[in-house]
């Protein structure tokens, strides 16, 4: 029992740490894509910029769904977070039986199941969050083109922006909506396109932002601009359809060796039921150690497949 108890520690100590340097690095690269073009951009007066932390920071302490709606951006927060919650309540009541029936005492298999859960939780909010995110850089692609379509034969780039807006889908549509409203406020474009990219943290936009700026502010042709970045972008999403595609062979690796284990000791049961009988009697204690290598192994695996598709 302590061997199995050692080793469920151990798994959950590398699944929070793996999960934590997955999120780091993350937040790591949306800032060195965000990077080169911060320099471009317009920037908020000192005592704008201070109210606008001031109003932020009271939000986050008063309203939790005001946090989470900062958290999660694109998958909105209330709705991410009652997943994740469910599905860390679904295996917190899946882990406590399996785990004192692998000899585990109560009180450490809720303290084991508890902290498992809440890390798959965090863990389930985080990828339905980078999910939309991605699909707001395949949908914002197609606006980005129909834009400068129409920048190109002579429709204003606020208009052309509008048009874009109204035939965009979810998510992209409601980021645009909301450029359009500061703009209507008086919020220069280039500086409302700013302010949403840092608040859904996507690279795209912030880079259409940079553009925008430079040439409110030094002229030059908006259509030929929005071109390249498109072209760009689509050079990036076809990089990532490779990798994906690349990777392939290991996420159905990492499916079938998930499924050999328990297709090996049904076929026991048929053949041998006596060595299964033992196996989860007298031996459920090596079987348990046995059971969180090999999910320890394959959710490692997955982290690293997942972590070399970004």
């Amino acid at each position: 029992m302590m061997g199995m108890a050692v080793v469920v520690f151990v798994a959950l100590l590398a699944s929070i740490a793996l999960m934590a340097a997955q999120g780091m690095r993350r937040r790591a690269r949306i800032r060195r894509r965000m990077a080169p073009v911060m320099g471009l951009l317009a920037v908020e007066t000192p005592a704008t910029a201070a109210v606008s932390a001031r109003k932020q920071r009271g939000e986050g302490r008063n309203s939790l769904i005001a946090w989470l709606d900062a958290r999660y951006p694109l998958a909105r927060g209330g709705r991410t977070a009652l997943v994740g919650l469910v599905g860390g309540a679904v295996v917190f009541a899946v882990l406590v039986p399996v785990l004192g029936f692998f000899g585990l005492s109560y009180a450490f298999a809720v303290v084991a199941a508890g902290s498992l859960g809440g890390a798959f939780a965090w863990n389930l909010a985080s990828m339905l969050e980078a999910a939309r995110r991605n699909e707001f850089s395949n949908r914002f692609l197609v606006v980005l083109e129909d834009m400068q379509r129409m920048v190109r034969y002579g429709i204003p780039t606020q208009q052309a922006l509008k048009s874009a807006a109204s035939a965009a889908d979810e998510p992209v549509s409601t980021s645009l909506r909301n450029i359009l409203l500061e703009t209507e406020f008086g919020t220069p474009l280039g500086l409302a396109m700013d302010r949403e990219a840092r608040r859904v943290r996507v690279a795209e936009l912030s880079m259409l932002a940079a553009v925008v700026s430079t040439q409110s502010a030094t002229g030059g042709s908006l259509s030929e601009s929005v071109d390249n970045l498109a072209r760009m972008l689509r050079e990036r999403l076809d990089n990532r359809s490779r990798m994906k595609a690349s990777t392939a062979e290991s996420r159905i690796t990492i499916v079938i060796l998930a499924f050999v284990p328990f297709a090996a000791i049904g076929l026991q049961a048929l053949t041998q039921p006596e060595l299964v009988d033992v196996l989860l009697g007298d031996a459920r204690h090596l079987f348990g150690i046995g059971v969180a290598l090999i999910v320890a192994g394959l959710v490692i695996s997955w982290m690293m497949i997942r972590g070399a598709q970004r």
